[in-house]
């Protein structure tokens, strides 16, 4: 969802003219990876790869020497207490939105953790929480040995909303994940948690999700104990809406009445720590306010104290050129929009969880940097 705000504008605004040739415009709504891997252009199967056949290939089970049952251990108190000899993490994805709460969250947890990131200056904003800094880029298996060396547990929050570096969703969201896959196999590494997106079943056709969905087909064939995590959205998805009211006018998606409840980075890493002590092999979550996107809207345009304009796009134009654009568009154009009309004409809707609210963040993203922020004292649920 993090698309820039001017692409965003205009191509809602195309949208939106190209309605208004057909029909009156809808006014304003109010809103209530030390082992080298093995050489990664292996494919196995008669597709040569998940991809060329048009749906993900099933890929042979690890053998059992990778496999480490977690012994659960209960302590005085009747609490599980499983991760008593697994506690060095590797994050991967540590410098991105969520990575950086997440290394926060595991060690306050008692974790040891070691973040990965792409520059030893990218990797200074988690520089003080993290216990080991390893710079190497996920997507380049030759730039990660030794990386899962003495880790227990592999984090990967590693993925992309917009194609850039030349780097395609296949390469990050799959392949990219993939490499930390055989290099925790390889390891004998115990757990490994990945954060995925809700409602991705119904979304295979969405070329984001569809290669993530081909990654996570694959950790739930391998022998390691594995976590799937699956929010709703994050608040930072949100701040979409916030650049379209400051633009004047926001666009929705359908009559804007699907549902959503996002989750604010700080909460979601707490879920994330804690689920590495639970056996629940996916977790779909969400923030503790559920919005319809006109209430989203509505609530964007009351922090910035401007009267609210919003458009809805009616289902079936959007479609029709979402279609067009597959043809028409590379991948890097289309993708992000393709996933946006999908996702904002269902529920989206996880378990309630967390303290942050959405209008919070909104007020602190108005506010000057360097001034005291809403999140430092969460309201209480």
């Amino acid at each position: 969802m993090h698309l820039t705000p001017l692409i965003w504008h205009y191509f809602l605004a195309g949208l939106h003219g190209i309605e208004r040739f057909y029909r009156s415009p809808i006014r304003g709504l109010s809103a209530a990876t030390r082992v080298p891997p093995p050489d990664a252009t292996r494919r196995e199967g008669p597709c040569r790869g998940p991809f060329l056949c048009g749906r993900p290939t099933s890929v042979q089970p690890r053998i059992d020497r990778f496999r480490r049952k977690r012994t659960i251990l209960k302590s005085e108190a009747g609490k599980l207490k499983g991760v008593q000899d697994m506690n060095k993490v590797l994050v991967a994805g540590a410098t991105g939105y969520l990575g950086q709460f997440v290394v926060k969250a595991l060690k306050k947890k008692g974790y040891w953790v070691r973040a990965l990131g792409r520059s030893a200056e990218k990797l200074a904003s988690v520089g003080e929480h993290a216990d080991d800094l390893f710079v190497g880029e996920v997507a380049n298996p030759k730039s990660l040995h030794g990386l899962c060396d003495s880790i227990d547990i592999v984090f990967s929050s590693v993925g992309i909303t917009r194609q850039k570096d030349g780097l395609t969703y296949k390469d990050v969201d799959y392949q990219a994940n993939r490499n930390l896959l055989t290099m925790a196999e390889a390891a004998d590494v115990a757990q490994f948690m990945y954060v995925h997106v809700l409602n991705a079943e119904k979304l295979r056709h969405v070329a984001m999700i569809r290669a993530k969905q081909a990654f996570v087909d694959e950790l739930r064939q391998s022998a390691l104990d594995h976590v799937v995590i699956c929010p709703a959205g994050f608040f930072s998805d949100m701040e979409e809406f916030l650049s379209m009211a400051r633009s004047g006018r926001v666009y929705l998606f359908g009559d804007g009445l699907s549902r959503i409840n996002p989750i604010h980075g700080a909460d979601l890493a707490e879920v994330c720590a804690s689920a590495l002590e639970s056996r629940e092999s996916q977790i779909d979550v969400g923030g503790p306010e559920v919005f319809t996107y006109r209430e989203i809207a509505g609530l964007a345009f009351g922090v910035l104290d401007q009267p609210e304009k919003i458009t809805c796009i009616p289902k079936p134009l959007v479609y029709a050129t979402v279609g067009a654009m597959r043809w028409l568009t590379p991948l890097k154009v289309y993708g992000p929009i393709e996933f946006m009309a999908s996702v904002m004409t269902m529920d989206v809707l996880g378990k309630p969880y967390g303290q942050r609210r959405l209008a919070d963040h909104f007020r602190d993203c108005r506010r000057p940097i360097g001034s005291k922020s809403s999140e430092d004292h969460p309201l209480p649920v």
